[in-house]
């Protein structure tokens, strides 16, 4: 490929292409060279369009194979495969924050990470066993295995005290069994639940499997470790890059 520079425009010579149909065009000056049966083409183009990918496209479309690569000098050029961004995906609508959040839709003021967590990955293999032990053990697929301890309330006196002892775990009900029975956004959470009394408090038993886990707990949508709000704002960015999980084996309760 060699060319010449007056002004902004370049004249482009290609030789060494191959014929692969007939296309009538006007655009270009084509000659072939009768020994080799190959063809050189000539051209104007602006600076900016000199390796642009449509330099390459016309080729097909004036009826010549694509070459591989191009020399200009010592100066090497390929076609490149543009790397598209944005993929295929499903469009999400966004709602008020009263309503439902779905794989189709995302509240306004939920995060892209929780909607993701909530919809789009596979969910964790949660089972509450048949056996009246076991109903009170929420474990997972994969070893993950927690109870909820009932015990009594401590002072709210701003001192440590010692974890109370357990008074028996609290017994554990899946809520698609009484979806009919419980409030909107207790629903949409899913999972399990339990009922306690006021007066009542409780801590998590963790046992210790052979898998690692970070566990993030949440108290009311406040996160149990940092006592920062699950959701925040769209606009609110944590800045403290405080550890808001535990490590399982390691932590053996909270």
């Amino acid at each position: 490929m060699s060319s010449n520079a007056p002004a902004n425009l370049r004249r482009v010579v290609v030789e060494g292409l191959q014929k692969i149909k007939d296309v009538e065009q006007d655009e270009w000056a084509v000659t072939i060279d009768q020994d080799s049966g190959l063809y050189t083409v000539s051209m104007t183009l602006d600076e900016d369009e000199l390796m642009w990918l449509g330099l390459w496209d016309k080729f097909e479309e004036f009826g010549f194979a694509t070459p591989n690569v191009m020399m200009n000098g010592g100066t090497k050029y390929q076609k490149s495969t543009p790397e598209f961004l944005v993929k295929e995906h499903n469009e999400v609508l966004v709602v008020a924050d009263d309503q439902a959040s779905t794989p189709t839709t995302i509240k306004i003021n939920e995060t892209l990470i929780s909607h993701a967590n909530s919809h789009h990955v596979p969910p964790l293999e949660f089972r509450i066993d048949e056996l009246s032990i076991s109903r009170r053990v929420l474990r997972d697929n994969r070893g993950f295995c927690v109870t909820f301890e009932r015990t009594v309330r401590m002072p709210d006196d701003n001192k440590l005290h010692h974890l109370p002892s357990s008074l028996g775990r609290y017994e554990l009900f899946s809520v698609d069994a009484y979806s009919k029975r419980l409030p909107q956004n207790v629903r949409e959470a899913g999972g399990v639940f339990f009922s306690m009394w006021q007066r009542e408090a409780m801590w998590l038993n963790f046992q210790q499997g052979s898998h690692k886990y970070a566990v993030r707990v949440f108290v009311g949508h406040v996160n149990a470790i940092t006592g920062k709000e699950m959701h925040r704002g769209p606009n609110e960015k944590d800045e403290s890059k405080l550890q808001d999980y535990v490590v399982i084996p390691g932590q053996q309760w909270l």
